[in-house]
Order: structure tokens, then sequence, then C-alpha cells
């Protein structure tokens, strides 16, 4: 059959069905557009999705080939578990945030992810969480009511995994404080340490963040018309030091680390 006969057979059929009701003419009227345009739907065989991996830390594929993995939903879970054994920081936290978007199908992830709450990175530790929380596997919250048990036992273990997790325990910070006056001194103690494990990545992150949204600063990192702008900058660039900027050009990343992407962030709000 030659093309030609394939797009006449094929606006005979279109026809056909809008006379039998079953859809809306008018809405598919140009049947040769119809026959010629391409499917957008990207490809989820084990190939292509090994290759979207592949090219996950291209520059100008980065985002391309993230969307692509996150369409080829639950297809694209093990392959991605897979990944995570790459040793590439940047490249780990884009692959983490995949499987984050991909939501509840990529529950098979929850046992290394959460494995990765306590890896030595803490950018690694907060969107390991970030993806647990979207997934539906926040370990969090049971930790922190466990932090009110009966059980000594049960208190104490709470306490010191919280500080295992170190940032990425942060909203726990307000009940291990509540913690350091509990009636048993090893909760105390098992408190104590979580907190100094948690407390000095919150206060440096925040400091790059209140910087960043209350100061105007420019593509180079600098601070105009604001005090102590010398270390403020030196600041930021404490953060930025070891950005990516493959990993800051996939929006969701950037809103989890914006203290990490402010220079990407402001190129691409000015559109170039």
């Amino acid at each position: 059959m030659t093309q030609k006969q394939w797009k006449s057979r094929t606006a005979s059929v279109i026809i056909a069905l809008a006379a039998l009701g079953a859809i809306n003419l008018p809405q598919l009227a140009n049947t040769k557009a119809i026959a010629q345009t391409p499917s957008l739907q990207p490809l989820c065989t084990e190939a292509d999705i090994k290759q979207h991996i592949q090219q996950l830390n291209q520059f100008d594929a980065a985002n391309v080939n993230f969307n692509a993995l996150v369409t080829c939903n639950s297809k694209a879970v093990p392959a991605l578990i897979k990944a995570l054994e790459n040793q590439d920081e940047k490249f780990l936290i884009i692959a983490i945030t995949a499987l984050g978007e991909i939501g509840t199908k990529a529950a098979p992830a929850v046992p290394v992810l959460t494995k990765l709450l306590e890896d030595a990175s803490i950018d690694v530790q907060i969107i390991a969480l970030h993806a647990l929380r979207q997934i539906g596997q926040d370990p969090i919250p049971p930790l922190i009511q466990a932090l009110k048990s009966k059980n000594l036992t049960v208190r104490y273990k709470a306490a010191q995994t919280l500080g295992k997790f170190g940032i990425a325990a942060k909203d726990s910070v307000p009940d291990l404080e509540t913690a350091l006056k509990d009636t048993s001194p090893i909760v105390s103690y098992a408190a104590s340490n979580a907190l100094r494990k948690i407390n000095p990545a919150i206060r440096e992150i925040n400091i790059a963040i209140k910087t960043y949204e209350q100061n105007p600063f420019s593509l180079d990192g600098s601070c105009k018309n604001c005090e102590n702008s010398h270390d403020i900058s030196q600041t930021l660039k404490r953060h930025n030091r070891t950005n990516s900027l493959v990993m800051c050009r996939i929006p969701v990343i950037q809103t989890v680390f914006k203290w990490k992407c402010p220079r990407v962030q402001r190129v691409n709000n000015n559109g170039r």
C-alpha cells in the first residue's frame, strides 16, 4: 500500500466513524495533518529508557530526557533504581528527582531512597526525602511521633535515627528540642546528638536562602546596594561551589535547591 493510499483509507475510516457518531468530525477535519503528525510520546523500550538515563547529564538534553523518563512512568523505575548506583552526586540527584516525579508507582525505590537519607551528601539527603514524600513514604512524621512514645527504647531509637538523616530531618527540630527535656538522660543525649547533626546544615542553608531572596544578585553572584556584600557573596558562592548547571536546568530541582540554582533561575527568567 502506498503512502497516498494509506492516507486516503485513513480519511475514509475517520469519516465513517464520524457518521456513526463515534468521533466529532469537526475536531478531526484535517485528516492530512493527522496522518502526517508524529507521536509526541517518548518511546519507553528498555533501550530507550537506558539512553534517556545516560543522557541525563548532557546540558542541552537533560530536561528533555528527564521529562521522557517521568512520562515513561513505572516502566522507567527499575532502570532509575539501578542508576542510583552512580557515584556522581549531581546525576544521582536528577535520577532521584525523576523517581519522585513518577510518584506512587516508584514505590519499589523506597528502600534505596530511605538508605540515601543517610548519604554523606546533604543535597542527596534533601532530594531523597523530597522523593519519598512524593511517593507517599515520608519517614520523618512516624519518627517524630515516636519521640512521644511511652517506651524509652522507642524514643531513644527515634531520636538516634532522626540524627542519622541529618538535614533531611530538619522538620523534626522542634520535637527534638522538646526531647532534650526528656526524663531519660539517654533520650536527651540522643536528641542532642541529632540536633548537632541537623542544625549546622540548617543554619547554613537558611543563610543562603535569605540572602538570595532578600538581595538583588547579579549573574556573577555579587550583591549590589546591600550591607556586607562581600560576606553575602561569599556565602552564595560557597553553596554554588559544587553547583551543576545541568542539574539546575530541571525546574523541580530549581525549586528544591533554590539557594543552589539562583544563576540558572535568573537566566531562565530573562529568557536567555
